[in-house]
C-alpha cells in the first residue's frame, strides 16, 4: 500500500499545476505506461472511491452502443414511414440524417427503459417474456411483418466487450439476444470480438449472454492499426485461437452467402472493412443491412461513405449526438439487468473507469462522462484516494 501511496503523491506532484486537459491526460498516461498497472495494487474500496467521485462529478454518461443495436432491429421489419415513425415514438427516439436511416434518442428515460425491459427478460419464465412482449413497442413490432433475410438469413455483430467502462458492447449484446429470441430473428448470429489484447477475458465476457444459435469468435488484429483500449480485467481463462478474414468467411459460409446485417458496435478495422467489400464484390451482392455506432473513432480512417456504405443495400446508425444520456438510476437498472447472464459484470466497471481514466483519451472520457475535466477534478479524487490510504495504513500499524 505504501508504493500505492507513492505513486499517487508522484502524479498529485505532476499534475497539480497543469493547464490544459491535453497536457494533464499526457502526464498521467505518461507515467502509468511507464508502471504498467501501478493501480493493481489498490484496494478495491479506494478504485470505488474514485468511481463514486467521477459519477458525481459526471452524474450523466452516455450510451452509444444500443441506439445502433436499436437502429438494426427496426430494419429487421417491413414498415412504412408512418409505422417506423411510430415505433420511434414509442421508444423515444425520433429520425436522424438526411435520409432519416438514423437514430436520436429525444426521451432518454423512455428509451432505456424499453432498452433494460427487453434485456432484463428470463427466456426460461413464460410470465417474464409474457410481461416483455406487452411493452408498446415490442407488441407494435410483434405484429409487423418481417423481412425474408431475417426468418432464414443471419447476422454478424462486430463487437469490443472491456472496452467501455460502463460496458455498453456486452449490454447491446444481451437486448439483441433476447430481442431475437422473443421476436424470432436471425436464427444464427456470429459475434466477431475486434478488439486488441485480453482477448481470452473479452471472449469469456460474452459467451453467458449468449442463446440459441449465437456464437463468439476473435478476429485476429495482428499487424493492424486497431486502436487499443486496454481492459481493466483480467483472470484465468481458456486460451481461444484467432481467427483471419478468410477463415471468418469460411465459418460464416456455413450459415449462408453473405449476412442478412451487419450491426458494428466495436472498432472496426480499416483491413477487415475493405476486405470485407472486396469480398462482396466479388460475389456481386450486398449486405441488405449495415448499422453501426458512429460516425466517428470507432471506424479507424475507414471512409464511411466509400468503404462501409457501399457494403450495403441500406444503411443505419446511432451517432454520438444521437446517443443515450444515462443517469446513475438508469447506469444502474442496466447493470443489474446484465448481471442476470454475466454475474461479474456489476464488480468490473469501477476498475474499467479507473483504467480509462489514466489511459491517453481525455476526449474519450469527457465525452461519456460529461462534467469531468482532468485540471478540476483529477488532484482532488486522487488526494482523496491518497488520504484513505494513509489514514488505513497508520491503523495498520497501530
Amino acid at each position: 500500500m505504501t508504493s500505492s501511496i507513492t505513486h499517487i503523491q508522484n502524479l498529485i506532484s505532476s499534475v497539480s499545476n497543469v493547464q490544459t486537459e491535453k497536457e494533464a491526460v499526457s502526464i498521467i498516461s505518461t507515467y502509468t505506461a511507464g508502471n504498467p498497472k501501478w493501480y493493481d495494487q489498490l484496494p478495491p474500496e479506494a478504485i470505488q472511491s474514485a468511481c463514486s467521485m467521477i459519477d458525481t462529478c459526471a452524474p450523466v454518461t452516455l450510451g452509444y452502443d444500443q441506439g445502433a443495436v436499436v437502429a438494426g432491429v427496426i430494419k429487421a421489419f417491413k414498415l412504412t414511414s408512418e409505422m417506423h415513425d411510430t415505433f420511434l415514438n414509442l421508444i423515444g427516439c425520433l429520425r436522424d440524417g438526411i435520409d432519416g436511416n438514423g437514430l436520436k434518442v429525444t426521451n432518454h428515460e423512455v428509451f432505456w427503459d424499453f432498452v433494460v425491459t427487453v434485456s432484463a427478460t428470463k427466456l426460461t419464465d413464460v410470465n417474464s417474456c409474457a410481461l416483455t412482449l406487452s411493452h408498446p413497442a415490442m407488441a407494435f413490432l410483434e405484429k409487423c411483418e418481417k423481412h425474408d433475410g431475417v426468418v432464414t438469413g443471419y447476422k454478424w455483430v462486430l463487437t469490443d466487450p472491456g472496452t467501455d467502462p460502463n460496458s455498453d458492447d456486452e449490454k447491446s449484446i444481451q437486448f439483441l439476444e433476447k430481442a431475437r429470441s422473443l421476436l424470432g430473428l436471425w436464427s444464427n448470429v456470429l459475434y466477431i470480438i475486434t478488439a486488441k489484447g485480453s482477448l481470452n477475458e473479452r471472449y469469456e465476457r460474452i459467451v453467458p449472454i449468449l442463446k440459441v444459435g449465437a456464437k463468439c469468435i476473435i478476429y485476429d488484429t495482428t499487424g493492424s492499426k486497431r486502436f487499443y483500449a486496454p481492459p481493466a480485467f483480467s483472470w484465468e481463462c481458456k486460451e481461444q485461437p484467432v481467427y483471419s478474414f478468410e477463415q471468418i468467411i469460411l465459418m460464416s459460409n456455413e450459415f449462408g452467402k453473405v449476412p442478412d446485417h451487419v450491426c458494428i458496435i466495436g472498432q472496426l478495422c480499416p483491413q477487415f472493412a475493405v476486405n470485407f467489400l472486396i469480398h462482396l464484390r466479388n460475389l456481386n451482392t450486398q449486405v441488405r443491412v449495415i448499422s453501426y455506432q458512429g460516425i466517428g473513432f470507432n471506424q479507424l480512417g475507414t471512409n464511411v461513405h466509400e468503404v462501409i456504405h457501399p457494403m450495403s443495400q441500406t444503411v443505419t446508425w446511432c451517432n454520438s449526438d444521437g446517443a443515450c444520456q444515462v443517469t446513475t438510476g438508469m447506469l444502474n437498472a442496466s447493470f443489474a439487468a446484465l448481471t442476470l447472464d454475466s454475474p461479474n459484470a456489476s464488480s468490473y466497471r469501477a476498475k474499467q473507469i479507473f483504467v480509462f481514466l489514466h489511459t491517453n483519451t481525455a476526449e474519450y472520457f469527457q465525452s461519456m462522462f460529461k462534467g469531468f475535466f482532468y485540471t478540476k477534478h483529477y488532484v482532488q479524487i486522487m488526494t482523496s484516494i491518497g488520504q484513505m490510504l494513509t489514514y488505513q495504513t497508520g491503523k495498520s500499524c497501530c
